[in-house]
C-alpha cells in the first residue's frame, strides 16, 4: 500500500472503496512485521451502531473478519440477548486493523496494541467512523475508550455501562471487552459476577440507546 493509496483511502466518500484500499496490505506501523494483513470489520456498514474493540486475534486473522473468535461469540450472545444482531444491527471494527501477534514462547496469542501502533492506524478508524456515520458509538474495552475520548488515563471501572459524548458529538457507550470476561474462566464466581454486571448495563443500553440518537 503506497502513499497515494493511503491518501485515496482518507479522501474517499464510499466505505467499500475505502476497504478496497487495504486489499494489498498495510505497512504503516510495526504490526506489518508480523505478516498479518488488515482485518477491517464485520457487520453492516450502514448500521446505526458502531462498536470499536481492541485488535484482531488469531481466529480473526484466519477468517479475515473482526470478532469471530471466542470473544466475538460472547459478543454475539450479549447483543442477541437485548434483541440486536451483530451482523445486521452493528458495524464492528478495532483500534488497529492488524493482529498484534505475541512473541513465541510468551504463552500468549496476542498483545495489547502499543500506543504508537494505534496512533498510526487511528486516522483510518476515524475515517471509518465518518463513512459509516453511525448514530451510536460503543467503546469495547479500555484501549477503545481511551483512544476515542483522547484520554489515556480513563479507567473501565469508572466508565463501563455509562454514556459519554465523543468529540464528533455522537453518543458513546462504554462496555467491557468480552475477552476480559473469558479471562476469568479460572475464577468462576468472579466470571459470573462480571457477566451479571454486563447484563445489567446492557439492559440499560437496550432501554436508552434509541433515545440517544
Amino acid at each position: 500500500m503506497d502513499i497515494e493509496t493511503y491518501d485515496r483511502a482518507l479522501k474517499t466518500k464510499d466505505y467499500y472503496e475505502f476497504a478496497d484500499c487495504f486489499a494489498e496490505g498495510c505497512s504503516r506501523c510495526t504490526l506489518a512485521e508480523h505478516g498479518s494483513g488488515p482485518i477491517l470489520y464485520r457487520g453492516n456498514p450502514k448500521a446505526d451502531i458502531m462498536l470499536i474493540g481492541e485488535a484482531p486475534g488469531m481466529i480473526e486473522e484466519r477468517m479475515g473478519r473482526t470478532f469471530v473468535g471466542p470473544a466475538g461469540e460472547l459478543l454475539d450472545k450479549i447483543f442477541s440477548a437485548i434483541g440486536l444482531d451483530t451482523n445486521v444491527d452493528l458495524f464492528i471494527t478495532n483500534c488497529v486493523f492488524c493482529r498484534p501477534t505475541a512473541p513465541a514462547g510468551s504463552g500468549k496469542q496476542n498483545y495489547t496494541p502499543k500506543k504508537e501502533q494505534i496512533a498510526r492506524c487511528w486516522p483510518f478508524v476515524e475515517k471509518t467512523i465518518e463513512l459509516v456515520n453511525p448514530k451510536i458509538l460503543i467503546a469495547c474495552g479500555r484501549p477503545a475508550l481511551c483512544t476515542l475520548m483522547g484520554d489515556p488515563k480513563m479507567k473501565m471501572g469508572k466508565w463501563e455501562g455509562r454514556w459519554l459524548v465523543h468529540k464528533s458529538t455522537k453518543k458513546l457507550f462504554v462496555m467491557t471487552h468480552p475477552a476480559a470476561v473469558l479471562h476469568l474462566a479460572k475464577w468462576p464466581e468472579d466470571q459470573q459476577l462480571a457477566k451479571e454486571k454486563i447484563w445489567g448495563y446492557m439492559q440499560y443500553f437496550r432501554d436508552t440507546w434509541k433515545g440517544k440518537c
